[in-house]
């Protein structure tokens, strides 16, 4: 073969172009390899930079909840729970108690001092105080004879919702020294004080409040209004001792035990017992028989006692009791709201009381009774006595009897009126059926009959026994025996009715023997000084208890 100069030169060239062209592509791939490279590097600080941010982000949330349980932690030990006030005496025995300011609802564990250790299980709701019994303080804080002082230090634990136990340090706690710190049983004290009338013990929370019932023989107070919201409540049964409200309020506080007999917030007060100055304010009382708002029966005194709200059963409800008693006192009280039944029930229905053969005198009611069987104003069945009292609600009854301030009374009913409506079958402004004595009494009520024959009367639906001194004035309808004073036949004595606002020709069924007709009230039955059958007159009104009011009827002073 042949080999040219031109053969050589054009495999020299072929050569060096293979060669450049191996040499660019060479270069070209140590290019693109650095670019590669740089590309890896660019994503590997990318993720770096997202992993570090991450990792910033949850430290930063870690620290935030690290700063969290600081605070928690920082709340708890600076002021989650405070001392209200120590009290000890020499033997050791003291009470402490504690206000729970953390937020949330606590249990007390344990009350520890340097040599005492008191182990509890008691909650704390936010906000509220609870007082301790502790025992053997006296080796680290001791109050000796003659010591009125003392600071010591106190370590609380307790455990949250969640289960998580905080101890806390309370340093520097002023303990009051006094002679004898255990009166009584200590298991049984809810509260500071000495358990006497003159120092009874304090309840400052729903919680002490029910624990009266370990203690049924002591003297107690409010120390300041109450909230029992969410508190499952139930009934302090057989209550000896003493409450006095000092006029708080007991607040929110319900009970729902319908298929249960004797439900109130005492299920029963006796003879030795006092219930004063309580106001219960949105109240929700349900039961099956013997139901009052404050108490299911009373046998003692309860006094400028308050109820609003609900209270429900299937027989016997009151608003402040189911059942007063003989031996029962109750004045100067009152209710609003509702009182009902449940369902359709065979049961008696009132105001202040469901039955009463005690004395109810100086009350007011002004709640809706709504029964479909018997209801009354004041209370539903009076066998005792009614004075000084007045109903201004809308009382509604079934086919039995229904008044303004009782449904059926045997006892004696005076110096009381009612400017509500009544509706049932034998409705009456005062009593729907009268077999006792009712004076001094008036009704400017609407009264309105139901049912199968019903009698309608301005003062009594029917009356077998005397009505004297007393006077209607409110409309009169829907009965088939119906008249301004009483539907039926009645002994009246010095009483009045309006014939224009009555609507009623005759003062009972068909005649008017002891009554007198008017159609200008003041005029005929009112003296001077605006009072009716007043000592100008003769006829037993004294301006001593009643006052004339801008409406043009009376009210009581």
């Amino acid at each position: 073969m042949n080999i040219t100069n031109n053969t050589i030169s054009y495999l020299n060239k072929k050569g060096l172009d293979i060669s450049m062209q191996k040499r660019n592509k060479s270069v070209q791939n140590r290019a693109q390899g650095t670019i590669e490279y740089l590309v890896i590097i660019a994503v590997i600080v990318v993720i770096g930079l997202v992993v570090a941010a991450m990792s910033t982000n949850f430290l930063g949330d870690s620290q935030q909840i690290n700063n969290a349980n600081a605070n928690i932690k920082g709340q708890i030990g600076t002021g989650g729970i405070s001392v209200i006030e120590t009290i000890a005496d020499s033997q050791g025995n003291a009470f402490i108690t504690l206000k729970n300011n953390s937020g949330e609802n606590l249990t007390v564990t344990r009350i520890s001092t340097a040599n005492a250790d008191n182990a509890y299980d008691k909650q704390m709701l936010n906000l509220t105080q609870n007082t301790f019994y502790i025992t053997d303080i006296n080796t680290y804080c001791p109050c000796t004879t003659g010591q009125t002082k003392n600071t010591c230090t106190f370590y609380i634990t307790t455990t949250d919702k969640y289960g998580n136990t905080q101890t806390e340090t309370l340093t520097n706690v002023t303990v009051n020294c006094i002679t004898e710190a255990t009166p009584r049983d200590p298991t049984k004290i809810v509260g500071l004080g000495t358990g006497t009338l003159a120092d009874p013990f304090i309840i400052n929370n729903c919680n002490e409040l029910q624990e009266i019932q370990n203690d049924l023989d002591g003297n107690y107070a409010l120390g300041a209004d109450i909230n029992c919201y969410n508190y499952s409540f139930t009934p302090i049964t057989s209550f000896t001792g003493s409450l006095n409200g000092r006029s708080n309020e007991i607040q929110d506080l319900s009970i729902s035990l319908t298929e249960s007999n004797y439900v109130g917030i005492f299920s029963a007060t006796t003879e030795t017992s006092s219930l004063s100055n309580i106001q219960v304010t949105d109240g929700d009382i349900e039961g099956y028989t013997y139901v009052g708002g404050l108490a299911s029966t009373n046998a003692g005194t309860i006094s400028n006692c308050s109820f609003s709200g609900t209270v429900k059963g299937y027989s016997t409800v009151g608003g402040i009791v189911g059942v007063n008693e003989s031996t029962g006192t109750i004045t100067l009280s009152s209710t609003s709201g509702t009182i009902s039944d449940i369902g359709t029930s065979s049961g008696v229905y009132g105001g202040i009381a469901g039955t009463s053969a005690g004395t109810i005198s100086y009350s007011n009611s002004s709640a809706t009774v709504s029964s479909s069987f018997e209801g009354g104003g004041i209370a539903s069945q009076n066998t005792g006595t009614i004075s000084f009292s007045y109903a201004s609600g809308s009382i509604a009854g079934g086919n039995t009897s229904t008044g303004g301030i009782s449904a059926q009374s045997s006892g004696t009913i005076s110096n009381s009126y009612f400017t509500g409506s009544v509706v049932g079958q034998t409705a009456g402004g005062i009593a729907g059926t009268n077999t006792g004595t009712v004076s001094n009494c008036y009704s400017s009520g609407a009264i309105t009959g139901g049912g199968t024959t019903p009698r309608v009367g301005g003062i009594s639906g029917t009356s077998a026994t005397g009505i004297e001194n007393s006077f209607a004035v409110g409309a009169i309808s829907g009965g088939a025996f119906m008249a301004g004073l009483v539907g039926n036949t009645s002994t009246i004595t010095n009483s009045y009715w309006d014939t224009t606002l009555t609507g009623q020709e005759y003062c009972y069924r068909t005649a008017s023997t002891g009554c007198t007709p008017t159609a200008d009230a003041a005029s005929s039955y009112y003296g001077a000084s605006g009072i009716p059958f007043n000592s100008e007159t003769g006829l037993g009104w004294s301006t001593d208890i009643w006052q004339a009011n801008a409406s043009g009827y009376p009210t009581l002073k």
